[in-house]
């Protein structure tokens, strides 16, 4: 999904994409959206960005310890009973990338940022070791040229795409912009795993599957 949303006194993200999470036993679907857990996690409210409309209540992940980021994680937030209507990026059906990340080396990808929209890059790093506590493998992808950017502040939660063949794959979620790391770009964008992201809800919740609707 396309918009920006954020927690009150903090900063813009964008809110990567509509979904629905259910319990097992029973179909009892519950709409919601993921984003970036840097900026809201756990027992916060997210806003509509501009506005002091509640836009629901963020279930995961919980609160890092010791202020450390929860890189891995992807925000799972609830939406309340609000008439919000849905402006699709993309018409095709989209589904998780689950193959070796290693492949993706030099893969052209695209994504849809609230702060710098539509944008192209190229897979740099497929597992890229960032440490932020622990070593963490995620994406690093660069502009399709030198003097621009993938993503800027208020893309965090955009979730990067690719194509194989005309299937649209979902790959990862931003997390964040010019990078500070030896032997990288600076316009470089970080972004996450979003299949892993995904399983470490699972894992934490049994009982419920998330699907993935809109973008």
């Amino acid at each position: 999904m396309f918009g920006s949303i954020y927690q009150k006194n903090s900063r813009t993200m964008h809110r990567g994409d509509e979904c629905t999470i259910y319990q097992r036993e029973e179909f009892n679907p519950k709409p919601c959206c993921i984003s970036s857990p840097h900026v809201i996690s756990s027992g916060q409210i997210a806003y509509v960005s501009d506005a002091a409309i509640a836009l629901g209540n963020c279930i995961w992940p919980p609160p890092a310890e010791d202020y450390r980021v929860k890189v891995e994680d992807m925000s799972v937030i609830c939406l309340e009973s609000l008439n919000i209507e849905v402006g699709k990026k993309v018409q095709e059906s989209v589904t998780l990338f689950n193959g070796n990340r290693r492949s993706l080396a030099r893969r052209k990808v695209y994504k849809f940022g609230a702060a710098t929209s539509r944008t192209v890059g190229f897979i740099r790093h497929p597992e890229f070791v960032m440490t932020m506590g622990h070593p963490i493998n995620v994406f690093v992808i660069e502009p399709d040229n030198d003097s621009s950017r993938f993503s800027k502040e208020g893309d965090s939660g955009a979730i990067v795409l690719t194509k194989f063949g005309e299937k649209v794959v979902a790959l990862s979620m931003i997390f964040g912009g010019d990078v500070n790391f030896k032997g990288l770009a600076k316009n470089s964008s970080v972004a996450v795993d979003l299949n892993k992201a995904v399983n470490r809800f699972k894992d934490k919740y049994k009982d419920v599957t998330i699907e993935l609707d809109t973008l």
